[in-house]
């Protein structure tokens, strides 16, 4: 009897240490996980010295959406900037038959009826309403990294806007995308944080389980 009691202390000594040693190490991920979810968010937006092309490409995407008051013009407006340069006739296509209810309402031509023509005169349309693009919305668009760069604080990691500048639409933009990359490395923080607890408390049931049946 005295042996039996003599081989639990220890043991149950020895439960309590690893008890310890792995909250610590469960708390150190959680930490881990924390500082993880700063840097992701860093990295989405900021890198080596400049903005990086997610960042340019959803701030983008944003400024896009607000450009016009008319839904059609924005769809399009969207379509164009998503499709690569120098693009392939096929894809040409996809964009005429994709886009043809929007391209009815704000052209002179429908798409379908400019999908009846020759390959060379569906190129020609296209290249028409991308160089209208080019023009008047792109070369905008190209400069979002030159002009938030003296305007974003590499220490703080935000946007500091003058004023004046609050209610342009691009700056609007880079702030609501900052926003959206800051809910997105919180959803990552808040599913690894919670696996990691999960997996924590699941091993002190077991341990709880295992000392009191010893």
């Amino acid at each position: 009897m005295v042996e039996s009691i003599g081989n639990v202390q220890p043991q149950s000594v020895q439960v309590k240490k690893d008890n310890a040693g792995r909250n610590a190490a469960i708390a150190g991920g959680v930490g881990l996980v924390g500082g993880g979810a700063t840097g992701y968010l860093t990295k989405q937006i900021f890198k080596d010295g400049k903005f990086t092309d997610e960042f340019v490409k959803e701030t983008a995407k944003d400024f896009l959406a607000k450009v016009s008051d008319d839904k059609h013009e924005r769809k399009v407006l969207q379509a164009l900037y998503d499709i690569e340069d120098n693009p392939s006739i096929d894809t040409i296509k996809k964009f005429f038959k994709n886009n043809k209810k929007h391209l009815e309402k704000i052209g002179d031509e429908s798409a379908i009826d400019i999908l009846k023509k020759s390959d060379d005169e569906i190129m020609s349309a296209f290249l028409d309403l991308k160089t209208d693009f080019n023009e008047n919305i792109k070369t905008t668009l190209d400069q979002i990294p030159d002009d938030l760069l003296n305007l974003f604080d590499k220490t703080k990691k935000k946007f500091v806007f003058p004023e004046g500048m609050k209610n342009d639409e691009i700056c609007k933009a880079a702030q609501h995308t900052m926003q959206k990359l800051k809910g997105k490395a919180g959803l990552i923080w808040g599913l690894t944080a919670g696996t990691v607890l999960g997996i924590g408390a699941f091993i002190a049931s077991k341990l709880g389980g295992s000392n009191k049946q010893a």
